[in-house]
């Protein structure tokens, strides 16, 4: 006879095994949609993973309390899941640098096919790309650092980037901006071979050796560094990771030598350098000289960068700007956290930064700011980011997070070991067991955040960004000659960089000295043309020497006006500004 108990526990593990059926079809969607970009069912588009992977998780949790844990771990989902991770873990012990690698040259060629396709197809923007492009094509033809996209300056009233020279033989050989891109998308992901070998420096368990360097490879921000063309700012990734495992390794002249090139990143770097070396200082006894050379050392660099050689080029930095609700000068700034408590810490505790917060620091489960040498510079690059007015600097997947990113892996890396003490003691289970479950974590994580798939990126560039794009790339070689300058609009500007002189129209008139041709789409990156004063097309060659030489129902090329000399021969003719 069976007991009605017995039946209600037979109907609960039935309900849970048609749930765990469920969850894997789930996962089988979701591992479509990876391939794939997007899958599109009776009308309705699936496209990101978020879509599919919550309705897995609580179906899977839904199964767990119904039928129990054991019910759950014998599903095909878990078994596939955990029987990859203990395969790749084998690997990783014989050939970790050979795993890595492989993991690596695969987001390599994604992202440079993604890169190449936005510039391609005329998706880059041209502040992104075509500004330190050009001054860099400019130094090459005797124009220092100029730049004409940013109003005729030299980039060093923009930002102190120095380590854009680096490219300057990339420029000179393949006379594309498209160079810059590949050489950003191609550095990035093999900086995982560095985090493999920090891992292997502070952890001697084998999951961490693929598991660490997969979730950076796989973190939206970086995805989002990339994705968005091209900053030098980027390149601080693999240059801290590098001084970061020299200090490790007890090399200090190494670290300091990778720490200035991250320096010449940007302007912000060395702050950012010497928050890291007092909490190295303070917390690290066994490195306490270093960190207070390297805070030391990091300040004078941003003293240099940040007032010496303004004063010397004759220009102000505005950047103390965007915190100028804080107070009027730098030292009020520091200290607005006790002297304006409310517009501090007003900026910081809100449903913004929470989110920005979970996004970037989730992925990595936290673990970094268990480690304070690491805690203190995220920490400050938080407060750097989240607190300028508008919070116009806070976004995870842009490159304002690239200095976040060596400090977070960093961080976790180091806080590994306790982590794993503390698991063994709550959890009841010797080391080895702590390792396996805290590296399934990360790897659990890093799935959950994965965001996009490569596949999708793809396919939203695969075709040109307007139908105007391939006129466009036969009227300007044959119309436009080499050494003409020229105004356009601004997704234009991106593929006439080799040449001295290249504005935005919003430049007109002012520049209208050195513009030989202006070229106008009315659709093709569309300028407000009520907000730069003007009613129409016309009005923006309302005066100006120049007259229409081809024109569509959208799109117009004017040429300035030279009687009886052909566009072809006409040369800028212009004195430089």
């Amino acid at each position: 006879m069976v007991l009605p108990q017995q039946k209600y526990s037979a109907a609960r593990t039935f309900a849970a095994r048609i749930l765990l059926a469920c969850g894997d079809l789930s996962l089988l969607f979701a591992a479509a949609i990876f391939v794939c970009g997007w899958l599109t069912i009776f009308g309705r588009r699936f496209g990101i993973l978020a879509d599919v992977f919550p309705v897995s998780l609580a179906l899977f949790v839904a199964a767990r309390l119904l039928g129990g844990k054991d019910l759950v771990l014998s599903s095909l989902g878990n078994r596939l899941f955990l029987a990859c991770f203990d395969k790749l873990t084998a690997i990783a012990a014989r050939r970790p640098a050979l795993l890595v690698g492989c993991f690596a040259l695969v987001y390599a060629a994604l992202w440079t096919a993604i890169g190449a396709q936005r510039y391609l197809n005329w998706y880059a923007d041209i502040s992104d790309i075509g500004i330190p492009y050009q001054s860099l094509w400019n130094t090459l033809h005797g124009k220092f650092y100029f730049s004409s996209i940013k109003a005729n300056i030299n980039l060093f009233h923009d930002h102190v980037e120095p380590f854009y020279f680096v490219f300057l033989p990339l420029v000179a050989l393949f006379r594309s901006p498209l160079a810059l891109v590949v050489a950003q998308n191609v550095v990035l992901p093999f900086a995982a071979l560095i985090l493999l070998k920090l891992a292997m420096a502070k952890t001697d368990y084998a999951g961490y050796r693929w598991v660490v360097p997969l979730s950076y490879l796989a973190y939206v921000p970086l995805h989002g560094i990339m994705n968005f063309d091209y900053h030098a700012l980027a390149f601080v990734i693999p240059l801290l990771f590098a001084a970061l495992l020299y200090l490790e390794r007890g090399r200090f002249w190494p670290f300091f030598g990778f720490a200035l090139l991250a320096m010449t990143c940007k302007e912000t770097v060395p702050l950012t350098l010497a928050a890291f070396g007092v909490a190295l200082a303070v917390c690290d006894s066994r490195n306490r000289k270093w960190g207070w050379t390297l805070a030391a050392f990091a300040a004078a660099v941003a003293v240099l960068e940040f007032k010496a050689l303004p004063h010397l080029l004759h220009y102000k930095y505005t950047y103390a700007s965007l915190y100028s609700h804080l107070g009027p000068t730098t030292w009020q700034i520091l200290l607005s956290p006790l002297l304006r408590p409310r517009a501090f810490w007003g900026g910081i505790f809100n449903v913004h930064v929470a989110d920005f917060s979970w996004r970037v620091l989730a992925p990595a489960l936290f673990l970094p700011l268990v480690y304070p040498p690491a805690a203190a510079p995220i920490l400050f690059l938080f407060a750097e980011l989240v607190l300028p007015a508008g919070n116009q600097k806070m976004s995870y997947v842009h490159h304002y997070v690239s200095e976040i990113i060596p400090f977070l892996y960093y961080g976790a890396i180091c806080a590994l070991p306790r982590a794993e003490e503390f698991l063994a003691k709550r959890l009841r289970v010797d080391r080895a067991a702590a390792q396996r479950r805290l590296a399934l974590a990360i790897l659990a994580a890093t799935v959950f955040f994965y965001g996009k798939p490569e596949a999708n990126y793809l396919r939203a560039h695969a075709a040109p960004a307007d139908p105007d794009v391939a006129l466009l790339q036969t009227l300007l070689p044959r119309l436009i000659p080499p050494d003409a300058g020229v105004a356009a609009n601004d997704c234009i500007m991106n593929h006439l960089l080799n040449r001295r002189y290249v504005y935005s129209i919003r430049h007109l008139p002012e520049f209208a000295n050195y513009i030989d041709y202006v070229i106008y789409d009315r659709k093709l990156c569309p300028i407000n043309l009520e907000q730069q004063g003007w009613e129409s097309e016309e009005d923006i060659v309302c005066g100006l020497p120049y007259h229409p030489i081809y024109q569509t129902d959208r799109l117009i090329i004017y040429r300035r006006d030279a009687p009886g000399e052909p566009a072809s021969e006409q040369g800028t003719g212009n004195s430089e500004p």
